[in-house]
């Protein structure tokens, strides 16, 4: 349901791009067209919840990359975290999108091919009792605990954050289609494909 509610969002996201002469034209990035859009005050909104968005995430993701990679190789998890550190601070340094770029695929690439080799590893091992499970509040008397949904819609909602990615993109494709159709169909498939990946893994 999320899946389809972001690609409803991405597309309202691609077509407000696709109408806006500074992004198409390459002059401005994601915080302007909110500012074209909504003011200052939408502006003010979205770069303060990225901020914290962003802080939130890295801060998880320093964790759980360096707490694994420690378990995996015996390495303190304090001496990844480091490494992690300086390697996206080598990134910001180079003052590159074009690295950034290159550095998210090559981790996607990575992670989609962990995500199918896992799974097929697991598909001998699918048990129908397994996938016909539900525990959901208030049906068969379980009890409602918000803190279950909270880490769960949580979840989901970042695994389906790259709205920003979309004006990213932007400049590029819109000069080569104009139209914005390549820009609204390749946003939708990358989300369908998230989608189909994530029903996988679970």
């Amino acid at each position: 349901v999320f899946g389809l509610v972001n690609i409803v969002t991405m597309a309202g996201v691609v077509e407000a791009i696709t109408r806006n002469g500074n992004m198409r034209d390459g002059y401005s990035f994601f915080g302007r067209l909110v500012g074209d859009y909504l003011g200052r005050v939408g502006t003010l909104i979205l770069t303060l919840a990225l901020l914290l968005l962003i802080f939130l995430v890295l801060i998880a993701y320093y964790v759980g990359v360096a707490t694994t990679l420690a378990d995996a190789t015996g390495v303190p998890d304090m001496v990844w975290a480091a490494l992690l550190f300086l390697g996206g601070f080598y990134f910001l340094r180079r003052e590159s999108l074009d690295a950034t770029i290159a550095s998210a695929l090559l981790v996607g690439m990575v992670n989609i091919g962990l995500i199918i080799i896992l799974s097929l590893l697991a598909w001998p091992h699918v048990s129908s009792e397994n996938l016909l499970y539900f525990n959901v509040p208030f049906l068969n008397g379980q009890p409602f605990t918000p803190t279950i949904l909270a880490l769960v819609f949580g979840v989901v909602l970042a695994a389906y954050f790259g709205h920003t990615s979309a004006g990213n993109m932007a400049k590029t494709i819109l000069h080569r289609d104009p139209s914005g159709k390549s820009l609204l169909w390749g946003n939708v498939v990358a989300i369908a494909a998230a989608m189909g990946l994530y029903c996988l893994w679970v």
